[in-house]
C-alpha cells in the first residue's frame, strides 16, 4: 500500500513538472528573451527544482524497496492449512477455493 501511494505521488510530481515546463516554455514564447526572467518564471524554476527533487528522493525509496520472499515455513504453513480446510470443508466450501 505504501509503494502504491509513494509510486501515485510520483506520478503526481512528474505531471507537475511538465506542467511547469509547459507553462515556461509558453511564457518565454510571450515574452522572447530577457536577460532576467520575471519573477512568476522564478517562482516556477524554484518550484520546478523543488518538484525534481522531491521526485529523485521518492525513486531513491521506491528503488531500494525489495520484494521479501517468505521462508518455507511459512509457505509450508500455509499449504497444511490449505490442506486442513479441503479436507474438512463442505463442496460448496470447497469450491469457492477454486
Amino acid at each position: 500500500m505504501v509503494h502504491m501511494k509513494l509510486l501515485t505521488n510520483a506520478i503526481h510530481i512528474d505531471r507537475q513538472v511538465n506542467q511547469i515546463r509547459n507553462e515556461r516554455f509558453h511564457n518565454n514564447l510571450r515574452i522572447g528573451n530577457r536577460p532576467s526572467p520575471p519573477p512568476r518564471l522564478q517562482e516556477l524554476k524554484a518550484q520546478h527544482d523543488q518538484l525534481l527533487a522531491q521526485k529523485a528522493e521518492l525513486e531513491a525509496i521506491l528503488s531500494q524497496r525489495r520484494i521479501e520472499l517468505a521462508s518455507p515455513e511459512v509457505v509450508r504453513q500455509y499449504v497444511d492449512d490449505l490442506h486442513q480446510f479441503i479436507d474438512t470443508s463442505e463442496l460448496t466450501e470447497r469450491r469457492v477455493v477454486y
